[in-house]
């Protein structure tokens, strides 16, 4: 895309079945609604670091999109702003991303791996929902609420890291409905604690005993 650009308007490439590769400049700002919705060939964005917004739909169906890099900066994805990406393997969403909005990466089949940073505060309803390939997640301390569905029928999902146990009180109760290989919920810091309380324990039995 041209340099200078800061804005893509809405639908502004919508079906534009032979597109294949994107590049963006510096300086790009914002991604309207729809502005990549349905172009089925595109496999690889780059994205610039003065990226902010990417509006609603705006990759929606980009059935072969699969690599996509965020910055930190990235403020907003709109609401779907990736479903249905069925290629998409892996993402990695900035900690300046507060809340992943409704259904954003739902559909996407062949995500693997999902790396949310520290500062994301919500996890929208039905956002990674029939992600079924995703076989773990880590949800940061930061996390105020995980939305009905948000994780919903991902199938081959077995273990969730929790690294501050406050985080399971905001978790709607269908959060991971439909998760049925789910095994484990692991509490990393409480494991430390209760390791340090045993190591204790064990060097005062030590020290009582010489």
């Amino acid at each position: 895309m041209n340099k200078g650009l800061k804005r893509i308007g809405t639908s502004a490439l919508y079906n534009c079945t032979q597109l294949k590769e994107v590049v963006f400049h510096d300086g790009l700002e914002r991604i309207g609604s729809g502005a990549f919705d349905s172009c089925k060939s595109l496999e690889s964005i780059t994205f610039p670091s003065t990226l902010t917004e990417i509006g609603k739909q705006a990759f929606v169906n980009c059935i072969n999109l699969r690599k996509v890099q965020l910055h930190e900066g990235l403020a907003k994805i709109g609401v779907e702003a990736f479903n249905n990406c069925e290629s998409l393997q892996s993402i990695t969403l900035p900690s300046t991303l507060e809340h992943i909005s409704d259904w954003a990466f739902n559909g996407c089949r062949n995500l693997n791996e999902v790396v949310l940073n520290e500062g994301i505060q919500r996890i929208g309803s039905r956002s990674f929902q029939f992600c079924t390939s995703l076989q773990n997640i880590v949800l940061p301390s930061t996390v105020k609420g995980v939305d009905q569905y948000a994780f919903g029928d991902c199938g081959s999902l077995r273990e969730v890291v929790v690294h501050d146990k406050r985080v399971q009180n905001v978790v709607n109760v269908s959060a991971f409905r439909g998760c049925t290989s789910l095994m484990w919920f692991r509490f990393p810091g409480l494991s430390t604690r209760l390791d340090n309380i045993i190591q204790a324990g064990q060097t005062d039995i030590e020290s009582q005993d010489g």
